[in-house]
């Protein structure tokens, strides 16, 4: 029996109650965790080779990052979906994926299935994008689009919500956007972009054995194409974007002792009043470290007092160089020990506070 008759007893399956589809092995799915696992390897082994932590490994390798987006590099949109931040995040996605990809895969056939899943990865990161600043990398937008497709067997097929698979599917799609919105590092908007992106894309494209009408199929990817270049346009025109993007040229500007354009870029940032306490730790922080090194230390310092208020590490770090320069160097001492005593294994920190003894 080919593949055909098999999808279209499958479809006769499911006309009546659920009974998965036996049609061909998931070799999609199975070649999706092979990649994963590939790239975890390469970006540990990068850490390993160049002694630095998986993050940096990732950034390199090509983590969502908004402001390296903002400045063109797209294709951090597509490539976090096959990086992981360690190895129990790759072992969570990995289950995942083995747990939900072979229903899809066998339900969907294998050529749809993988758009699902990269749509549902794009999508993801795009939400991501346009509604949070912090770097990630994973799976999981990838993986809620498998989720989001089985919604449509759900839609499609009214018996399977009342069966246990379907109470079953929505009840792990509840659970996981709970547990997100309630533990920080957690990308929830990307969970919620793929879950929609999956959904939208599976409508678009049907089962295995469906034949999609062309005017339906043509709204379902004008809603896929519109929310992805609408999350794009308001990613890059977001106050939170726009000012990380700032505060990155500006790092840029300071490592190249750029002082005048850091000291710029940074007050370029202030004027938007953000409330966001990440941005404006990090604009403390320049704007601190600027102005010291262009020799106005009083501004700087009450910049640094700002900066204790909401990162004491840092703030600490940097009214102990204000003191260093202003030759106070009992004062100096103190804020940086404190800094080290938040951070006892920065070097800088240690060194200064072996000289000053």
């Amino acid at each position: 029996m080919d593949d055909q008759e098999q999808y279209y007893q499958a479809e006769e399956a499911f006309n009546g109650e659920l009974v998965k589809p036996q049609i061909v092995k998931p070799l999609i799915t199975y070649a999706l965790l092979g990649i994963n696992v590939i790239m975890f390897l390469l970006t540990y082994g990068y850490s390993l080779l160049n002694k630095v932590d998986i993050n940096y490994a990732n950034y390199i390798f090509g983590e969502k990052v908004n402001s390296l987006i903002m400045q063109g590099e797209f294709w951090r949109l597509f490539v976090p979906i096959f990086l992981h931040g360690g190895i129990m995040h790759l072992a969570i996605n990995s289950y995942s994926l083995y747990a939900v990809g072979p229903t899809v895969e066998k339900i969907f056939g294998r050529r749809k299935f993988l758009i699902i899943y990269l749509i549902g990865g794009v999508t993801g990161n795009i939400a991501s994008f346009l509604f949070s600043i912090n770097p990630s990398v994973g799976a999981s937008g990838a993986i809620f689009g498998l989720m989001g497709a089985l919604l449509y067997l759900l839609q499609k097929n009214k018996g399977v919500i009342k069966s246990s698979f379907g109470t079953s599917l929505i009840v792990i799609i509840v659970i996981n956007l709970v547990y997100g919105f309630s533990n920080t590092g957690i990308d929830n908007f990307a969970h919620l972009g793929g879950l929609v992106g999956g959904f939208l894309s599976a409508s678009a494209l049907g089962f295995a054995w469906e034949r999609r009408k062309d005017n339906k199929r043509i709204i379902f990817w004008l809603m896929i194409l519109c929310l992805s270049l609408g999350g794009l346009y308001f990613g890059f025109t977001s106050s939170n974007n726009v000012s990380t993007n700032l505060l990155d040229q500006a790092s840029k500007s300071f490592g190249n002792h750029d002082y005048n354009k850091t000291e710029e870029l940074a007050h370029r940032v202030e004027k938007l009043g953000l409330n966001n306490n990440g941005i404006k730790a990090d604009m403390y922080y320049l704007l601190a470290a600027s102005l010291i090194n262009q020799g106005a230390p009083q501004q700087a310092f009450e910049y640094a007092q700002k900066l204790v208020e909401i990162d004491a590490k840092r703030g600490h770090y940097i009214l102990g160089v204000y003191y260093l320069n202003t030759k106070n160097n009992t004062l100096a001492k103190q804020e940086l020990q404190k800094a080290y005593d938040l951070d006892p294994g920065n070097t800088v920190i240690r060194d200064i506070l072996s000289k000053l003894k």
